[in-house]
């Protein structure tokens, strides 16, 4: 049981695997946000990870990016801060891609564009505008207009959970 316990706890560098890398996409270069209730690929793997040990480590998201020094960090959408342009990031720097910043990648082809409160259907819009000012009054404060864009956009494109947990973040 040792023995077979020892090697489920082994770790085998990317170049040494028996599996193809996951084929994956750059899809651009787009802004970040520190905190994480402001991150587009909120699910952090690590630092230091190389390209395909970033892509094997998020496999089961749509998407993952790697930012600043060599971090790696997965998610279900991306965009919601600007794209930025391609010379921005660094994405081939052996180092330091740069802080606040992500190169993207998706898994297999392109998928869609990026996205913006734009996108959102006004109806949609105002719904989750209403439920956002409601959310940060219920927890005792208001927000400043980039919090209330943010929650916006979540309730649009993630679904109207997201007004009270947006909330709660920024308390």
């Amino acid at each position: 049981l040792d023995q077979i316990q020892a090697r489920m706890d082994l770790y085998v560098p990317r170049a040494d695997s028996l599996f193809d890398d996951p084929p994956s996409t750059y899809i651009g270069c787009f802004r970040d946000e520190e905190d994480a209730r402001g991150r587009d690929l909120p699910v952090y793997k690590g630092k230091g990870m190389s390209f395909a040990d970033c892509a094997e480590a998020c496999v089961e998201y749509p998407y993952f990016a790697r930012q600043w020094l060599l971090e790696c960090w997965c998610g279900w959408s991306y965009g919601r801060h600007g794209q930025l342009e391609g010379e921005a990031c660094a994405c081939e720097d052996p180092s330091d891609i740069g802080s606040d910043r992500n190169c993207v990648y998706s898994y297999g082809s392109p998928v869609g564009s990026v996205k913006s409160l734009h996108d959102c259907p006004e109806a949609t819009r105002r719904r989750a505008a209403s439920l956002c000012a409601d959310a940060a009054e219920a927890e005792g404060g208001a927000e400043g207009k980039e919090s209330l864009d943010a929650c916006i956009f979540d309730v649009c494109f993630g679904g109207e959970q997201f007004a009270a947990s947006d909330a709660l973040a920024d308390k």
